[in-house]
């Protein structure tokens, strides 16, 4: 991709993401997306078929810059590294997706790029190694990432999130352990 193209994308994808900070996605149209970009319509659309594929893009971009899953899942006590916050953390302080995140139909499509989820057998593993099935795991892991991005969307600033995180991290634990002698 040359260095034109990249930057006309980044330009409509930042457009995107400020106006979810104001509105939802459905209420965002390709003519609106393409002033607040900045370009025409017909570059919009060179560029991207729909909103929705810009905002595909947006959720593909956010989960690049956190932790992969696979490292969160056992979070009990896990740290940021690499500079790549864990999810829980990078969606409730992140500014630049915080329209992005709190939208309906992120989960979905979050879901939808991170894949199946059944062919990452590093997400899978723990639950894999306490004997359930593979849809067994996949549907915990997903109840995890859910419970986990309700929480952080959720939560008031002001409330004490290292508790909140604390509660859910023990919960997953004893969880385990359930499944594990169950």
């Amino acid at each position: 991709m040359d260095v034109r193209t990249e930057h006309t994308r980044k330009a409509i994808k930042d457009a995107l993401a400020e106006l979810l900070k104001e509105k939802n996605l459905e209420n965002v149209s390709m003519s609106e997306l393409a002033r607040t970009a900045g370009v025409s319509r017909s570059t919009l659309y060179s560029n991207y078929a729909n909103v929705s594929t810009v905002y595909e893009q947006l959720v593909r971009d956010f989960l690049n810059e956190v932790s992969p899953m696979d490292s969160q899942l056992r979070c009990r006590g896990c740290q940021t590294s690499e500079k790549r916050e864990p999810y829980c953390v990078a969606v409730r302080n992140t500014e630049k997706y915080g329209g992005v995140v709190r939208q309906r139909q992120y989960l979905s499509t979050m879901f939808g790029v991170y894949g199946s989820m059944k062919g990452d057998m590093n997400a899978l593993a723990p639950y894999l190694h306490l004997g359930v099935d593979e849809q067994s795991a996949l549907d915990l892991v997903r109840f995890q990432i859910t419970g986990c991005h309700a929480l952080a969307t959720m939560s008031e600033d002001n409330e004490p999130w290292e508790r909140k995180k604390q509660l859910i991290d023990t919960f997953i634990a004893g969880g385990m352990r359930a499944v594990r002698n169950g």
